[in-house]
């Protein structure tokens, strides 16, 4: 069952006392509180957040604002955020260890082609983007 927004304000406030309160307790280990918008809200969503820093980490895209050493980060698929752009194709040779049976392992050596993807991204999302 999610939480409405006013009981999610409320737990906030209900954990920060209950810590003023238990200064024995260390405090937790994550100081990230992550938001994944609905789809197409991303760029809104960072909007509300307010001023913050981009970045990214395989596949995802993140937008992060902190808050005095807590922060609050929204995230989305970066295809979802930015635009995939294909500038190229390279060649790629892995090693790979090959089994013959009743012969010892030996390294084969495998080209594949991949695409060279460069990725476009909003210079800003604070600000609204124009209607089309």
């Amino acid at each position: 069952m999610e939480k409405t927004r006013e009981q999610f304000i409320a737990s906030l406030r209900a954990i920060a006392d209950w810590y003023e309160t238990h200064p024995a307790l260390e405090v937790p280990h994550t100081d990230t509180l992550a938001i994944i918008p609905a789809q197409g809200q991303f760029a809104a969503a960072v909007r509300e957040l307010g001023p913050g820093e981009k970045s990214t980490a395989g596949s995802f895209y993140f937008f992060t604002r902190d808050f005095g050493g807590l922060k609050v980060q929204v995230a989305d698929y970066r295809e979802n955020v930015c635009q995939r752009r294909v500038t190229g194709i390279r060649t790629v040779v892995e090693e790979r260890l090959v089994y013959p049976e009743g012969v010892r392992p030996e390294v084969q050596r495998v080209e594949r082609e991949e695409e060279v993807v460069e990725w476009i991204c909003p210079d800003s999302f604070l600000r609204e983007e124009p209607t089309k």
